[in-house]
């Protein structure tokens, strides 16, 4: 499914609206502010995800790519049962790349995180098997790369533009740690594949 705007960048007002909702986390404040929430935070990170669907792909073909709350996009309310703070709404954003649900544990995972005051972005395992840790390890080990894992992560870079916030950049793919580990081959098919 793509998104009708392609992706142009996060604006100061994403950035505000994280900072004021962290401060008047209650149901009466996002009400009012509620388009603020779509125009400056899901929208642009719909885009995102449409935008980079296709290559994501090209990195794993079992990704979850459809830009929707719930799959790709974090969702603003909080489960708030089993804890103690009960702030109805999430502070921060992300966007994640990985396999469906009953797949995904034990195969990475592509992140972009917006917080109020930052953002973040990586590659990596959620809760991995310790087989699949095992078997993570063993590839680094026996790699022809010469770098520490963290290189080897993928990330989006983004740049500082005319909104003055953070705007589209450039990719630097995991392509590397799938290629060069083959870890779709390392790790085995998944129940999703078999």
């Amino acid at each position: 499914m793509k998104h009708e705007h392609p992706f142009t960048g996060f604006y100061k007002e994403t950035f505000v609206f994280l900072r004021s909702l962290e401060t008047n986390n209650n149901k009466k404040w996002f009400e009012q502010h509620k388009n603020d929430y779509h125009e400056f935070l899901l929208n642009p990170l719909k885009s995102l995800v449409s935008d980079l669907s296709g290559f994501m792909l090209t990195i794993d073909p079992f990704f979850e790519v459809s830009p929707a709350v719930n799959r790709t996009i974090s969702r603003i309310y909080r489960d708030t049962r089993f804890t103690k703070d009960k702030s109805p709404y999430k502070t921060t954003s992300w966007i994640i790349f990985k396999r469906p649900k009953k797949d995904w544990k034990n195969s990475p995972a592509y992140f972009i995180e917006l917080s109020p005051d930052s953002y973040r972005f990586g590659m990596g395992f959620y809760s991995a098997s310790p087989n699949t840790m095992r078997l993570f390890r063993e590839a680094i080990a026996r790699s022809r790369w010469s770098v520490s894992p963290m290189a080897i992560m993928s990330f989006w870079l983004p740049q500082i533009g005319d909104k003055g916030a953070i705007q589209p950049g450039t990719i630097i793919c995991g392509q590397i740690l799938w290629q060069s580990l083959n870890l779709a081959a390392i790790l085995g098919p998944t129940q999703h594949e078999r």
